[in-house]
């Protein structure tokens, strides 16, 4: 039989339940679908079957994301481009004859400061998601160089007419 063997760093805790494995850490913890159970002994994780190259990314994201968590900054940079954060709401103004209103998941913890956004979470994957959603909102655009982009994104301005 064949097994898939992970160190794991401290204070970090991986155990099974039915079909869901649960990493947890100092920061967070994260529930992953893997259809096999784990054996943890002290700084190593053994599990039952061999991992595909999917499952073994998602899990080794999960265990750095746990222990050190994962972030991401957003910037919008336009004339009127505003956004404010009220519960687990965010309120863009983009332009738009309206508020656009997009609900924060629970994972993720967000700031708002100005036209700065920054993201933490144990998730990499609904990190990147949530960011990927909120870009889509006014994507930058190539002539004037304004809409919502990441913060060290470099964003390419195309030449306007000439005269």
């Amino acid at each position: 039989m064949k097994y898939s063997i992970f160190r794991i760093p401290p204070k970090v805790y991986c155990y099974t339940k039915k079909d869901k494995t649960y990493v947890v850490g100092p920061l967070s913890f994260v529930i992953l679908y893997l259809p096999s159970c784990a054996l943890q002994k002290r700084s190593t994780v053994k599990f039952k079957s061999i991992f595909t190259a999917d499952q073994r990314s998602a899990f080794l994201q999960a265990l750095v994301g746990v222990s050190l968590s994962y972030s991401l900054k957003l910037r919008l940079k336009g004339i009127g481009y505003r956004v404010e954060k009220q519960d687990k709401k965010l309120f863009f103004k983009l332009g738009y004859s309206h508020p656009v209103i997009i609900f924060i998941p629970e994972v993720l913890e967000v700031e708002s400061i100005k036209n700065n956004l920054s993201f933490r979470s144990a998730h990499l994957i609904v990190l990147k998601n949530f960011s990927l959603s909120l870009r889509r909102l006014r994507f930058p655009d190539s002539y004037k160089g304004s809409g919502v982009i990441y913060k060290d994104e470099i964003v390419v301005v195309k030449e306007g007419k000439k005269i």
